[in-house]
């Protein structure tokens, strides 16, 4: 069952669903008990990560 929560939890964020919204659809109180139920993929990871470039002082 955990494996399928988890499933249902990480698409639903991956697909934009807020994550308040996310811990509602698994029967959370909050979304702390959430997060272990939503993983993120590489690709989204990197959406978040700045270029080495992006830093400046360049050599």
């Amino acid at each position: 069952m955990h494996g399928m929560r988890r499933g249902l939890g990480t698409g639903m964020a991956a697909n934009g669903v807020p994550v308040d919204t996310v811990a509602q659809v698994l029967g959370h109180k909050g979304t702390k008990a959430t997060k272990q139920y939503i993983s993120t993929d590489l690709q989204s990871l990197r959406c978040c990560t700045l270029d080495f470039d992006s830093l400046g002082g360049g050599v």
